[in-house]
């Protein structure tokens, strides 16, 4: 009878610990498609399109009625049209808010947002660094789940593990925001975090290129590429020990990472396009398989890209 009751309990016990993980992923992926929506949301409604640019729907009506030979008295005045006009010279140049703030007369209906002051972009870089670091964060992430499952670990330190490592990037979002602050206000990026120089973007470029054959990315990429062993080593138990080892992991993260978001500046921070690609390449190179053969040709890439836009703009 006692041995019955005991499997009766580790069977419940098995069961709760599957649903828990199972609980747990969910939310985690929840997270991250909602953080990608709200990204394709915001971009919509600025009428931005996919490379980062101001959408102009304005403008093509107008040629569409000019075309067709349409032009009634309900349509544009000539101020209308100057005001389109500039309008499109003034996005495609980057330039097209007044005093670095984007607003919502890009486009009918355009959600109003100060892309200039640091506490909206740091809301923006915290939601671009759930939807682009979680998806890289997987294969640790089920590390720790793995150790739940094994009864080594408690969901209460996974929930710590994954706080810690949110910290990091968010504090990465802050520190950010305030670079892209500070870029806009010397007139290197203009209001959608895309570069107005030829020459910064090559040396970000670069710079970018030429740290993917550092010793400290491939110290990074080497922790980020073997999770196992490096939790095994730093794992505690309970909340605060789960949230000191995803520090620990957010940091090392951070470091390998960091280049390919900075190159973000380069191509404009609201492209959904960049965000996406930066992300596969994030995962690819966290992954112990091809990760290893992909560091060295995504630097030289970079540095040939900017090699080009450096000499492209002389």
């Amino acid at each position: 009878m006692r041995t019955a009751v005991k499997d009766i309990l580790r069977d419940t016990d098995g069961r709760a610990v599957v649903l828990t993980r199972a609980i747990a992923w969910l939310g985690f992926f929840a997270v991250c498609l909602g953080s990608w929506w709200m990204l394709y949301q915001s971009a919509t409604s600025m009428q931005i399109d996919l490379l980062g640019f101001p959408r102009m729907p304005m403008d093509g009506m107008a040629m569409e009625g000019m075309a067709a030979g349409e032009m009634a008295a309900g349509t544009m005045s000539e101020t209308g049209m100057a005001s389109a006009s500039a309008m499109m010279d003034s996005g495609m140049s980057g330039s097209s808010m007044t005093d670095g703030a984007m607003t919502g007369d890009m486009a009918s209906g355009g959600m109003m947002m100060d892309m200039s002051s640091f506490g909206p972009l740091f809301g923006m870089w915290s939601i671009m660094m759930a939807a682009m670091m979680l998806p890289t964060f997987v294969p640790t992430a089920r590390v720790f789940t793995d150790l739940i499952e094994a009864g080594l670990a408690r969901p209460i330190g996974f929930a710590g593990f994954v706080w810690g490592y949110s910290a990091i990037w968010v504090g990465v979002a802050a520190l950010l925001a305030a670079v892209q602050v500070a870029l806009l206000q010397i007139g290197l990026i203009g209001g959608m975090g895309q570069s107005l120089s030829p020459w910064f973007s090559a040396g970000l470029l670069i710079i970018a290129g030429l740290y993917q054959f550092t010793a400290l990315k491939d110290r990074c990429a080497s922790y980020c590429r073997n999770p196992m062993t490096h939790i095994l080593a730093g794992f505690r138990p309970g909340l605060r020990g789960g949230a000191r080892l995803g520090l620990v992991v957010g940091v090392y993260c951070a470091g390998c990472c960091w280049g390919l978001m900075a190159i973000g500046f380069a191509g404009g921070m609201m492209s959904l396009l960049w965000m996406g690609l930066a992300t596969f390449l994030m995962v690819l190179e966290k992954l112990p398989a091809i990760g290893v053969w992909l560091t060295a040709p995504i630097g030289i890439a970079l540095i040939g890209l900017g090699l080009w836009v450096g000499l492209a703009a002389l």
